[in-house]
């Protein structure tokens, strides 16, 4: 199952989002800021067909260097907001690797049903509940209690600094300069 699939899963799941928002976004390995880099689309009413066209249509799009994903930040039919869990992990692929993410999800993020996917050198996870904005700030803070002192990171901390700044999360979702396309490795 591809990264697109999930996010069509999530919306076919959670029935009561209006509106799912992608961001096409430029990477700067090391970058202090995003502004500039980041453009915003909605996609309202979200099936998972309109949901493959979208990204079908927004990958003829972009500009050379340019990639796009899913944001955390979805609206309701009610008005109100709420987030898709997503992690960027920091860990290269490995057995031992893999072993730490399921940990992390189990331990200290306390994960609900959702896919681990790898991504290219690490690995992407998503929640197919939503979260309120408060517990969407304790997921982000819980994920990076995963990252022990003197040992190699678990979690991307930038990416969460990012997405603290920013208000909501974006995951990749397409294959892009190198990278492969995320695919789910395994149901959490």
């Amino acid at each position: 199952m591809t990264a697109i699939e999930v996010v069509c899963q999530i919306a076919k799941r959670n029935r009561n989002i209006r509106e799912i928002m992608f961001a096409a976004y430029y990477y700067v390995p090391q970058s202090l800021t995003d502004r500039g880099l980041l453009k915003l689309y909605r996609l309202k009413e979200p099936t998972a067909e309109k949901i493959e066209r979208f990204v079908e249509f927004l990958g003829k799009k972009l500009k050379k260097g340019w990639t796009f994903g899913v944001t955390s930040r979805v609206k309701l039919k009610s008005g109100g907001i709420r987030h898709i869990p997503q992690i960027d992990f920091a860990c290269l692929q490995s057995p031992h690797n893999f072993r730490r993410s399921l940990g992390c999800l189990r331990h200290f993020v306390k994960a609900k049903p959702g896919y681990l996917l790898k991504s290219g050198r690490s690995y992407h996870y998503y929640g197919l509940s939503l979260l309120t904005e408060r517990q969407w700030q304790i997921f982000i803070g819980n994920c990076l209690l995963c990252n022990a002192v003197g040992k190699k990171s678990v979690v991307d901390a930038r990416w969460f600094a990012y997405s603290m700044r920013r208000g909501f999360s974006n995951l990749r979702i397409v294959a892009s300069d190198g990278k492969p396309e995320p695919m789910v490795i395994t149901k959490v």
